[in-house]
């Protein structure tokens, strides 16, 4: 199982093998619930297909209708992904423990560069364009302070390395940004992320 989280407003959905049951018994009707529009028009079509097929359309409809069940928590999970939800943990299928159970967020691990508000003085990283305390908004030539440099000894990454994103997936560091983020060229484009979520 794995907790999905709204970074708009902190909600939490989790998806894990009862959504899987829930397809198998509703079938698309599951998925119109879900949202998932494209996957209801598809279902439906490979559906009246076999339906027009015989005898041998029921197998056909019935190899469809558990098709989609099993891989109805991996639709929902990407679909979270693609809306821009953070995946917050996951659950092992054995039903070992996980920091999860006991309310601790997983957070990628390691040093992230930090400096002070000038108005209110606050501790915020460095990569902030605004202060989350007194909502200073930081010019261009402040935020350029962190240099490539500095990056480099956060997260001493080499260019063209294969680096992994929790959201996008698996790509390659192409260079740093003025304000130290990475950027890393994924299979649909090139994205600016922080150096600290990349694994």
């Amino acid at each position: 199982m794995a907790t999905f989280e709204n970074p708009s407003n902190g909600h939490r959905e989790d998806v894990s093998g009862i959504s899987g049951l829930w397809a198998l018994l509703f079938g698309l009707f599951y998925f119109m619930y879900r949202g998932l529009w494209a996957h209801v028009a598809i279902q439906f079509v490979l559906i009246i297909v076999s339906a027009m097929a015989a005898p041998v359309g029921v197998l056909l409809m019935l190899i469809v209708w558990i098709g989609y069940a099993i891989a109805a928590p991996s639709i929902i999970a990407n679909k979270y992904r693609s809306s821009g939800w953070r995946e917050i943990g996951a659950y092992s299928s054995s039903g070992s423990a996980s920091a999860l159970s006991a309310g601790v967020e997983f957070k990628p691990s390691g040093p992230v560069a930090e400096k002070q508000c000038p108005r209110c003085a606050e501790t915020i990283k460095a990569a902030a364009k605004v202060c989350r305390f007194c909502g200073y908004e930081f010019s261009p030539d402040e935020l350029a302070e962190i240099s490539n440099a500095d990056a480099r000894n956060l997260n001493p990454l080499e260019n063209g390395q294969q680096v992994r994103h929790p959201l996008y997936g698996v790509g390659f560091l192409v260079r740093y940004d003025a304000i130290g983020r990475g950027v890393v060229r994924f299979g649909d484009g090139e994205k600016a992320v922080a150096l600290t979520e990349l694994e």
